[in-house]
């Protein structure tokens, strides 16, 4: 089972990363973080583990702004 402790951060790290696109609603930043993310690698982030995700979603926002 994975530690229902990682919650918390990971939603505070998402919250620091969407306020960077605050114009964003949460399923636009979802939707093209995970599009973009498939066109560069070919399938979808599904399986990605959390902190590879938010990395990739942190990088992915610094490329719009």
């Amino acid at each position: 089972m994975r530690d229902p402790n990682r919650i918390k951060p990971y939603c505070d790290t998402l919250a620091s990363i969407w306020g960077m696109v605050p114009d964003w609603r949460l399923s636009q930043l979802m939707v093209n973080a995970c599009a973009a993310y498939t066109n560069e690698h070919g399938h979808d982030p599904f399986y990605m583990e959390d902190e590879d995700f938010l990395m990739y979603l942190y990088k992915f926002i610094s490329q719009e702004n």
